[in-house]
């Protein structure tokens, strides 16, 4: 108890409870608390007592409040204290009590299509409901996840030691700028989840159970939803093409998505991966010591490399049948023919009969 004294003090004091133990969770910046009492099992974090996370954590409220009921699978409650307040003080921080939800990590298992399909219906109702709640973006938040700021990140490129690795990271950063930037204003942006990893997804009897954390929300592109949740879901999975589909494909049922959003999908989830080893990279110099920063980078790592392998076309043509869009039409061979016959002399003969039409590279595949 001793190393928690003032959290019991708040749980007794504040709210009532009973309380058998408080464990401290893995976390980044904010503390996060397990609390088991003689009432149940609950969720208790601490933020500083500053201007910036008071309204982070009243905005994450409300948003939290407008998802109840809405949703098919299980998000956190807010409790109140015996006062009724959603928030309580200390004379150096602010706390608030949710729910804890019973579940397996998605982390912990290899998801099943079943799974992958209901993770992007249950996205799409979060989404949804999100859009509908009329709520503004979020006072602060981590602009460097943001896959709409995604460049920002170019300064840590330089923090990964792997140099093959490093270049895959530069490659797709560059894809990001030449392919999906040019379009940025014709992706529709909301609010949304942003953070929807395998260790904020909860699993059980073969189903999603639960979405947790939403502190990481962000008002940004509404794509970045899905491509967040890919990036994270597909490590581990052996053909990751056809298993994004089912999630792709449940989403769209119920947002219909753009064709410059499907068609930027690809490269926005190695994006995603980008940024992850590219702040792992720096978190490993900062902190050379800490094993866990190894391990966790090694599945992105797999990841990644397997998606380089993929033809940017082949992938956006399973992208738009998952999301119920039509495909692009092939140039005619005479059309082939007579682009060619403009660029290059009679004198060079070829070697097939039918014409191959070459769209661009990829280091070095074609």
């Amino acid at each position: 108890m001793s190393d928690n004294k003032q959290e019991y003090q708040i749980l007794t004091d504040a709210y009532h409870l009973e309380v058998h133990s408080v464990e401290r969770l893995m976390g980044y910046e904010i503390a996060t608390f397990k609390v088991i009492s003689a009432s149940g099992n609950f969720i208790f974090k601490k933020f500083p007592r500053e201007k910036k996370h008071y309204a982070k954590v009243e905005h994450e409220n409300l948003v939290l409040q407008a998802q109840k009921g809405k949703v098919s699978c299980q998000i956190p409650e807010v409790c109140p204290s015996h006062i009724g307040e959603l928030i309580t003080e200390s004379e150096n921080d602010i706390y608030r009590l949710q729910t804890f939800l019973k579940g397996n990590f998605l982390a912990e298992q290899k998801p099943s299509d079943k799974i992958l399909s209901d993770l992007g219906h249950v996205l799409a109702e979060v989404d949804l409901t999100l859009e509908k709640s009329g709520l503004p973006a979020p006072p602060s938040y981590a602009r460097e996840w943001d896959l709409r700021h995604a460049l920002e990140n170019l300064p840590l490129v330089d923090e990964v030691s792997d140099i093959p690795l490093r270049r895959l990271i530069s490659y797709f950063l560059l894809q990001f700028q030449e392919v999906v930037m040019p379009h940025y204003y014709q992706f529709p942006s909301q609010l949304i989840h942003g953070d929807a990893n395998d260790w904020n997804v909860l699993t059980s009897e073969r189903k999603i159970s639960g979405l947790i954390d939403f502190g990481d929300m962000c008002y940004s592109w509404r794509i970045n939803e899905l491509a967040i949740a890919l990036a994270y879901s597909l490590m581990g999975v052996e053909n990751i093409l056809e298993a994004a589909t089912h999630m792709i494909s449940a989403y769209s049922k119920q947002i219909r998505l753009k064709e410059i959003e499907i068609d930027s999908l690809f490269y926005l989830v190695a994006v995603r991966l980008c940024t992850t080893l590219c702040h792992a990279a720096k978190s490993l110099i900062d902190d050379p010591e800490n094993e866990y920063l190894v391990i966790s980078q090694k599945p992105a790592q797999e990841l990644l490399k397997k998606w380089i392998r993929i033809n940017p076309l082949k992938a956006q043509k399973a992208f738009r049948k998952a999301s119920g869009l039509t495909q692009r039409p092939l140039p005619e061979r005479g059309q082939l023919n007579n682009q060619r016959n403009s660029l290059f002399s009679q004198t060079l003969s070829l070697s097939y009969e039918e014409p191959i039409p070459m769209y661009k590279s990829a280091l070095q595949f074609m």
